[in-house]
């Protein structure tokens, strides 16, 4: 995937149109792809969810906590990395 979703998705916090979420926020990241890079001061602890294997095997590699389907509940905010294919959007 190109780059662009990526910076689109992160634009309102680097922007400062959404205040960064701190020390304690629990946040859900669906479609999460290796080599994402977070704002400077995103500090919220990241839960990844990537059906795709390959996907998430180098993801998990990189040291993220990730599942295949969402687990647990609680989280403060989403965000949500959509992709061209509804299949690969369906959870």
């Amino acid at each position: 995937m190109s780059a662009e979703p990526l910076k689109t998705l992160f634009h309102p916090f680097e922007a400062e149109a959404v205040a960064l979420p701190g020390k304690g926020t629990r946040a859900l990241f669906f479609g999460a792809e290796p080599g994402f890079r977070l704002p400077e001061g995103f500090e919220a602890t990241l839960h990844l969810v990537q059906g795709f294997r390959p996907h998430f095997s180098a993801l998990q590699a990189s040291g993220f906590v990730v599942t295949a389907q969402v687990e647990g509940d609680g989280f403060d905010m989403a965000l949500v990395l959509a992709g061209r294919h509804r299949g690969l959007n369906e959870v």
